[in-house]
């Protein structure tokens, strides 16, 4: 019976990495300093992972329109009790949150070290300015130690030696990915979103790439 069944939502593999159908989506949610499933669906105020994915995107996420974002695929580490164990998940980062991800890896690839192959914690720093008071993902690192992180991290290169699709088409539905663009571009990018918010991302790059044909324009 229980064979029967599972072909209906498909099996976890037994020491493996799990890819669902879509990535698990896990909200980084600094005005609760929480990760979250949803706006009341809170999971804690940190968890270590392994980064396996990045890239960068423009464009709207939720109530926050066309700015730049950065996509991480993640594994949850052994330690980690709040997300599914051995399950690709995936956030988006901005602004602050960005800058710390990115500042945690120039000093450690600088120390000639391969962050892909540690562990990253992920907790919530909180700031206060003025009346407004929020949070800011921070990114600590470290390496792995024991057994099951060693184990864990076996399993994490066999899957991406398969070539996994890594894609989220419900998060980047209102998203480009830049990752084949200069950073001074991606930046004109948001600075006149900011100034013209009603324009398309397609009508944007016209605006700033004006010799580009419409057709060669990325949509996403």
């Amino acid at each position: 019976m229980t064979e029967v069944l599972a072909n209906v939502f498909g099996v976890k593999p037994q020491n493996a990495i799990y890819l669902p159908d879509a990535p698990y989506a896990v909200r980084l949610n600094c005005q609760a300093g929480q990760l979250a499933l949803n706006e009341t669906d809170l999971l804690g105020t940190e968890a270590e992972i392994s980064v396996i994915k990045v890239s960068r995107y423009f464009g709207s996420l939720g109530r926050t329109r066309n700015t730049a974002w950065m996509q991480m695929f993640y594994i949850p580490a052994p330690s980690c009790t709040v997300l599914p164990s051995n399950t690709v998940c995936v956030s988006y980062i901005k602004t602050r949150s960005l800058s710390a991800l990115q500042q945690t890896v120039i000093r450690l690839v600088g120390k000639g070290v391969n962050p892909a192959e540690g562990i990253f914690k992920v907790s919530f720093l909180r700031h206060s300015n003025g009346d407004r008071n929020y949070a800011s993902v921070k990114f600590d690192w470290r390496e792995r130690k024991g057994k099951p992180e060693q184990d864990q991290l076996q399993q994490i290169i066999t899957f991406i030696e398969s070539r996994p699709q890594l894609i989220d088409l419900d998060g980047t539905r209102e998203m480009m990915c830049v990752d084949q663009m200069t950073s001074l571009l991606v930046q004109q990018m948001v600075d006149l979103a900011r100034i013209e918010p009603d324009l398309t991302i397609a009508e944007i790059l016209q605006e700033l790439v004006p010799n580009q044909p419409a057709a060669e324009l990325p949509t996403r």
